[in-house]
């Protein structure tokens, strides 16, 4: 029995154990003396019925017993309990969205290795970080198959970011290298520009606190619509009377939950209507899509190359393919990019000192009356990068650190240092448990941009800003810093393509957003509910974060 769980990682009766259970509880209940009054056809049935669930629930009761046992291929790994037995302790974890908070706390406990799942495991050492995400490292798991209801038999009926196969992951990837590179991006530059100037333009008019996160989830949707199919969504003039963002944020809750049952999610993605938001999101970027292809290219949008329309001599991908991988990027790209600039907007309100020090920079290459939209130029501001950098390191907008991997049944064990991976085990590198370790960086839960100054060498440890929990100011001692353990992007050949893009949204809204606005929280709003609403759900929701501007 348990060598089919062990092989795919997730087991399809694990969800009926506790079925099984009240069925042997119900015939072992059931008095004696009940035959006697069934006709000898329904004798017989309840007979074979009852040898059945006793059967059943002995060969569950021996799985269980096997996976707790000393036996079992990860027992060496600690964790807790329930975790060994099932996977749906965990799974119903990740819908209160605490799960990242969990499992720092379970590393702290346990140390760098702890079992999660049956056949899954976390780590926290960034040592395994290059041997295992990197271009020599594991294939993806199914989980994104499972968080979008999808089959995933068949390479061509899933999105890229599912494809567990590497060589066909790397082949699909190939045109979006093609759209997020260098030159590429740098196409890209007028229409984001052209949506930041709509989204300052949307604030100025708005009076009161101003819910922070609501619009920047307009900005990043409607950007990631110009980017994926040259427009479609017009959020930031129209607001959100589909409710879009609803839809999104309930979908990704539920991508999560399945994430963790991938052997689940495609049932339930069969049941009419079970899909609900997804379906409903899924329809109206299918309806972009068909505009797109039908109108042609006028932009080098994502849609361009993914098209193949930079390559005439490729023929185009099938619909399908092209539908799911453009789908990819709204869903993936806004919500990360979203979630990116409003984390470093309450760093910076919560932090006056830094705040203060990147405005002087702001204000030094882009002076008040100068457009920093029409030629953004971004690569001598560093303290505008630490300040990125130090706000993706606290709340990265994937908190799991991406995709969990799966070493093939196939395979032999892989092993980096002391740690083993017996074939069938899925396991996550778990960035939000690396990026706050002290062992990785000095007062782990600081926002210190500073450090990323020292560590670079523009500043002296000396020169540095005092951090925020340091007691006296450090002026000797080296600084702990390690940024082999910083991976907010993921890691290697399959991290995430649009990192770029990303990048470029980031620097040119803050910068923008500094120069035309003074800003503080509002009054009354307790700053500890951003960390207690900063959840995981796979990519990480936000809470609300009112904000009064003024204009500069």
């Amino acid at each position: 029995m348990d060598t089919l769980v062990h092989t795919t990682g997730y087991s399809r009766t694990t969800i009926n154990w506790s079925v099984s259970v009240v069925y042997g509880l119900v015939a072992a209940l059931l008095p004696c003396n009940t035959a006697l009054l069934l006709p000898p056809t329904a004798v017989a049935f309840y007979h074979a019925q009852e040898t059945w669930d006793l059967l059943t629930l002995a060969s569950y009761s021996a799985t269980i017993l096997y996976r707790v046992s000393p036996l079992h291929p990860l027992s060496r790994y600690p964790g807790p309990f329930w975790c060994k037995t099932s996977k749906i302790w965990w799974s119903l974890l990740t819908l209160r969205g605490y799960g990242h908070y969990r499992l720092k706390v379970l590393h702290k406990r346990y140390g760098d290795v702890v079992r999660i799942g049956p056949n899954e495991l976390s780590i926290r050492d960034p040592e395994a970080i290059a041997p295992l995400l990197g271009a020599a490292g594991v294939p993806k798991g199914p989980g994104i198959v499972g968080s979008i209801l999808a089959s995933g038999q068949r390479a061509e009926d899933t999105a890229m970011i599912g494809l567990v196969d590497v060589d066909e992951h790397l082949r699909r990837r190939r045109p979006w290298n093609r759209a997020f590179g260098s030159a590429a991006v740098k196409e890209y530059e007028p229409l984001i520009a052209r949506r930041t100037r709509q989204l300052l333009d949307a604030l100025s008019q708005q009076e009161g606190a101003v819910e922070l996160g609501k619009w920047f989830n307009y900005f990043s949707y409607d950007s990631m619509c110009d980017m994926a199919y040259g427009g479609g969504s017009e959020l930031l003039r129209d607001g959100d009377a589909n409710n879009v963002w609803a839809l999104l944020n309930h979908g990704v809750i539920l991508g999560a939950f399945f994430c963790h049952l991938p052997w689940l999610g495609p049932y339930v993605g069969s049941i009419p209507g079970a899909a609900g938001p997804l379906t409903t999101l899924m329809g109206h970027a299918r309806r972009f899509a068909a505009a797109r292809i039908q109108r042609g290219s006028s932009t080098r949008d994502l849609f361009h190359y993914l098209n193949n329309e930079d390559l005439p001599e490729k023929p185009p991908p099938p619909t399908k393919q092209l539908v799911d991988d453009s789908i990819l990027a709204i869903l993936a790209g806004a919500d990360t990019t979203s979630s990116a600039i409003l984390s470093v907007v309450f760093c910076l309100a919560t932090h006056p000192q830094a705040h203060a020090k990147l405005q002087t920079e702001v204000d030094k290459f882009f002076p008040a009356g100068e457009d920093i939209l029409s030629a953004p130029d971004f690569k001598d501001m560093h303290y505008l990068s630490a300040v990125i950098n130090e706000a993706l390191r606290l709340y990265p907008p994937a908190p799991g650190g991406g995709q969990a991997r799966k070493v093939p049944a196939d395979a032999s064990p892989v092993a980096v240092g002391s740690l083993i991976l017996p074939p069938g085990t899925y396991f996550w590198i778990h960035a939000y448990s690396i990026h706050r370790d002290p062992r990785n960086f000095a007062h782990p839960d600081a926002f210190w941009p500073d450090r990323w100054l020292v560590a670079s060498g523009r500043i002296p440890l000396a020169a540095a800003s005092q951090p925020p929990t340091a007691t006296s100011q450090p002026t000797t001692a080296p600084l702990t810093h390690n940024e082999s353990a910083f991976f907010p992007f993921s890691h290697g050949p399959m991290n995430c393509p649009g990192k770029p893009l990303a990048q470029l949204e980031l620097r040119m809204v803050v910068c923008a957003f500094l120069q035309r606005f003074r800003f503080r929280l509002a009054e009354g709003w307790d700053v500890r509910e951003y960390e207690r609403g900063y959840k995981d759900h796979f990519v990480a929701s936000r809470p609300e974060l009112p904000v009064v501007l003024e204009a500069r």
